[in-house]
């Protein structure tokens, strides 16, 4: 939704050269850009520049394909796409919190608009997480430069679901990432992408295996006289791998690129955090782990205080952040629905991640109230306290007195 001029500037050469441009977007389901001018017309879409840059082609695709209720799609598709986003979003929002109510499930995401909610949901909920489970508290390190999106203290443990906050790739972390924590050591936290993200094919597999194989006894030869870090493999400089490992690993960082050999061959070796080992002798081998397409190459060894800058709890997020996500059999819940800033797109973007209705939550003021402990649950039915006007204030609304920062949109 953002498109520097000198990127306009390259489309518009390579059209005058022939080519043909597809541009794909959703003009009503996402978020607008910070400053929207396109001169000509009241918005990109109806523009002269994209009736040029498309021979005049317009195409508009229907098929659903995110998930499977085409009940839900037809609610923020044909109902909401179509409806006047000023006028229409009182009464949508409170169809749907009719329709979609908040019930005894554990949000998988709650949806906000501010950040300082953002960070008391995730706090709260990463305490009733991590109450059952073996965690490690990382604590914060306190205002980063550069983001909104501030890092928070995380009590973290093997299998918890985070995603990643840069603002350039280096190597490893990928803004807006899923990643799944793998191992906890005690200077050190590795990390697996999301599966969902995998692109890793059997062919690449089979690929590289090939032209690593007859690396596999100079490494082995290394490793006879004990484990070693993977700065320590890199130091040993063995003659043609470095060569090999950017040829198939070419966007890693060196020390990533030798963990993706380590977990190609799991037959050979074995991996804790950056420090690998030969698999041992006492081991079967019909008990060696298959190579698993999901951490190759996407595992990362983070120190803790990269980890805790870098990575944020994914109990929260603000909506804005989730706009190309789509959370599979994840209960969403829609937060803010009477504030200020709450718009049609909000709610468009909100329901339209999940990917079935049963998982789709849009919570009124005292559902809100309730999952910020701020009021005590009641034996009665949600909808039997609930008015029947939810937009129209009252002591059932979170007020947000919070001042509207128009860098987060």
């Amino acid at each position: 939704s953002m498109i520097p001029s000198q990127l306009m500037g390259h489309i518009a050469r390579w059209k005058m050269m022939g080519n043909k441009i597809v541009l794909i977007g959703d003009f009503k389901g996402q978020f607008l850009p910070i400053f929207d001018r396109w001169g000509d017309s009241k918005g990109i879409e109806t523009s002269n520049l994209l009736h040029s840059l498309c021979n005049g082609v317009h195409i508009n695709l229907t098929v659903y394909r995110r998930g499977t209720d085409l009940a839900l799609f037809q609610f923020y598709h044909d109902k909401l796409y179509y409806s006047d986003f000023v006028a229409d979003l009182k009464r949508y929002v409170r169809l749907a919190q009719r329709l979609y109510p908040c019930t005894d499930h554990v949000p998988g995401v709650a949806l906000t608009i501010s950040h300082r909610k953002r960070e008391s949901l995730n706090r709260i909920l990463n305490d009733k997480d991590a109450a059952t489970k073996d965690f490690v508290l990382i604590p914060s390190p306190g205002p980063v430069l550069g983001t909104k999106c501030q890092p928070q203290e995380m009590k973290v443990y093997v299998g918890m679901s985070v995603y990643g906050c840069v603002r350039s790739f280096n190597g490893d972390i990928v803004n807006g990432v899923d990643y799944v924590i793998k191992e906890i050591l005690p200077d050190k936290i590795v990390v697996d992408i999301d599966p969902q993200y995998n692109l890793t094919t059997p062919e690449d597999v089979q690929k590289c295996t090939a032209k690593l194989q007859p690396f596999v006894q100079a490494v082995a030869d290394v490793l006879q006289t004990g484990p070693k870090t993977v700065e320590e493999l890199i130091q040993a400089r063995i003659k043609g791998i470095a060569k090999e490992l950017t040829a198939c690993f070419s966007r890693d960082k060196p020390w990533l690129r030798w963990l993706n050999f380590v977990l190609l061959f799991p037959q050979n070796f074995e991996v804790s955090g950056n420090v690998v080992s030969l698999v041992g002798e006492e081991g079967e081998e019909d008990d060696i782990e298959a190579i698993d397409l999901n951490k190759i190459p996407k595992r990362i060894v983070l120190s803790h205080a990269d980890f805790v800058c870098k990575l944020r709890m994914s109990y929260a997020c603000c909506y804005y952040t989730v706009q190309g996500k789509t959370y599979r059999d994840t209960h969403v819940v829609l937060l803010d629905t009477s504030h200020k800033r709450f718009d049609m797109r909000k709610l468009i973007v909100g329901m339209s991640r999940a990917t079935h209705g049963q998982f789709v939550h849009v919570a009124t003021g005292i559902d809100e109230k309730r999952l910020l402990g701020l009021s005590r649950p009641s034996a009665l039915p949600i909808q039997a306290e609930a008015p029947d006007n939810m937009m129209e204030g009252g002591a059932h609304c979170v007020d947000e007195e919070e001042d509207w920062d128009p860098s987060l949109y």
